[in-house]
């Protein structure tokens, strides 16, 4: 059954809220801002754990298109909240200060911990909704004050009204137009997947699952009957409005007045986005000559044990591809209905372009069953023109492998220390050496490059990793597996740079609606 609440309670909620409400009438005037943050702001910057020390200074954020906020719309159970935490998770691991505001959580929080039934989302509460909405609004205000670059409105705003609110209150806080994000969906597959998710909130904690999904598909409805898209009258009425009508999770999308760079990356990461079931699997190269002297950087070939590996490695995948993930019951909710075999689609590697990688991947070229190869455009990846004598004759596109090969993927440059070691560099730089660890995320080897340096490198590997529908083997180096295995499990940057990423072994990751699941692979115990 739903939770109960009563009418008394939600009026002192309503008066308590209505003395932190945001008064200030300019962004520009930050005078007494304390005094307008919500209780659960104050509560936050109590609580909060460490902070993220890097991000986009403070210039460069501003000439990117910040400060932004960008307004999620559409009907319940459509991929607002999975697209709103994917573009956070990519917005912040790129650098900028980002945040989510979900009006959900506001009226749970502002109503003991919501569990309102469908008659709640009828017209009779609309006006309660829009006012708790604008709670959750005036927090996003007060955030951007105190220099944040991006905050996400995740809410339903689907009714002009309401976007036209929004644009009304960043105006009068002197921000710039918001960029509306209206998600639709009529796969029925996706729909009732996302239903069943859905029920898993508090709104239905302790409710029979049938008479929740009946309670929710009856709060759809109501919602459906003030639903107006995003179209051409809001164009018509707004002048320079800007948004993405994004359909069924990418496959198709409407853009309207996009421009600038972070607009720009926001709609090509948003067309990558999906909700297909894959592994991508993340492995550093076999042991290397280098590697055994203890040296950094380098282009060293692959020891006895490396090429070992590189059989071992050519083993487990051919043997993970024929496997079906539904076998292990921790991981097999969202993968119901996916048979998980190598007709799914080619495997794909990206392989990084040092000779340590290259002859790694050297095996995997035998898994193919089409012969008399005889093209090499396809050995580098599209963005990418570096080329090598160990790509020539690498397969082009076919039913079994995909290999791309880019320098995108290479370790960090260790600049004037590259084949050093790190007893060396101690010892001849101890300055040098002293910075580094003091300061590891943001420090750049000299002549070389940072861990934020090697961030922008990535970016296009994660749209392409983000885009592919079947499995992925990614083979390179320390660094960019500690900054993939950042950005796919939603963590920041400088909680990986010290993450022990071991020889001989994989990370296989599972993207999930909410997430992804990680497995580590020995394959020297396996």
């Amino acid at each position: 059954m739903a939770s109960s609440y009563s009418v008394k309670d939600m009026l002192l909620r309503q008066t308590i809220a209505e003395k932190v409400v945001f008064k200030t009438p300019s962004f520009a005037n930050i005078s007494g801002l304390d005094t307008v943050l919500s209780s659960s702001d104050l509560q936050n910057e109590k609580t909060k754990g460490r902070q993220r020390k890097v991000s986009i200074p403070k210039s460069v954020a501003r000439i990117a298109g910040t400060p932004l906020v960008i307004v999620m719309c559409g009907l319940p159970a459509r991929g607002k909240s999975y697209t709103s935490k994917k573009l956070c998770t990519y917005l912040s691991w790129v650098g900028f200060n980002v945040k989510t505001f979900n009006a959900g959580n506001k009226r749970r929080e502002m109503m003991s911990g919501g569990g309102q039934s469908s008659d709640f989302f009828g017209a009779e509460g609309t006006s309660t909704l829009d006012y708790l909405a604008s709670l959750a609004f005036n927090d996003l205000i007060a955030w951007l004050h105190k220099g944040g670059h991006v905050a996400v409105f995740d809410a339903t705003n689907t009714t002009r009204e309401r976007r036209i609110f929004l644009i009304d209150r960043c105006k009068e806080c002197h921000l710039p137009p918001p960029l509306f994000i209206e998600c639709i969906c009529t796969d029925k597959v996706i729909l009732e997947k996302n239903y069943r998710l859905k029920l898993g909130n508090n709104d239905y904690k302790d409710w029979d699952p049938e008479e929740a999904m009946k309670d929710f598909l009856e709060r759809v409805k109501r919602y459906e009957t003030r639903y107006q898209t995003i179209g051409e009258v809001e164009e018509d009425e707004i002048e320079d409005l800007k948004y993405i009508k994004n359909f069924n999770v990418g496959k198709k999308m409407i853009v309207n007045n996009c421009t600038g760079w972070l607009s720009s990356q926001i709609v090509s990461i948003l067309q990558n986005f999906h909700v297909s079931p894959r592994r991508i699997l993340l492995c550093r190269h076999g042991e290397s000559e280098d590697y055994v002297l203890d040296k950094i950087g380098g282009d060293s070939a692959l020891t006895k044990n490396g090429k070992d590996f590189a059989i071992k490695l050519r083993d487990f995948v051919e043997k993970i591809r024929h496997q079906s993930p539904k076998s292990n019951e921790d991981m097999d909710s969202e993968w119901d209905g996916h048979d998980r075999c190598c007709e799914v689609g080619p495997l794909v590697i990206f392989s990084s372009g040092l000779q340590r990688s290259l002859e790694t991947i050297r095996p995997l070229r035998k898994l193919n069953k089409r012969p008399n190869w005889d093209q090499d455009e396809r050995a580098c990846f599209p963005f990418d023109g570096s080329s090598s004598d160990e790509t020539e004759n690498i397969p082009p596109a076919d039913t079994d492998i995909d290999i791309f090969t880019t320098t995108a993927l290479n370790e960090i440059s260790a600049g004037v220390f590259d084949g050093m070691t790190y007893s060396e560099i101690k010892k001849t730089h101890p300055e040098q050496y002293a910075a580094r660890i003091n300061d590891k995320v943001s420090y750049r080897y000299p002549g070389g490059e940072s861990y934020m340096d090697v961030v922008q490198r990535l970016q296009p590997i994660v749209h392409e990793l983000e885009r592919q529908k079947s499995d992925v083997l990614v083979v390179c180096h320390t660094a960019p597996i500690r900054l993939l295995l950042a950005y796919f499990l939603g963590k920041p940057v400088e909680d990986f740079v010290d993450e022990a990423i071991p020889m001989h072994s994989v990370f296989e990751i599972r993207p999930r609606a909410y997430g992804c699941d990680l497995i580590k692979h020995d394959l020297l115990t396996e």
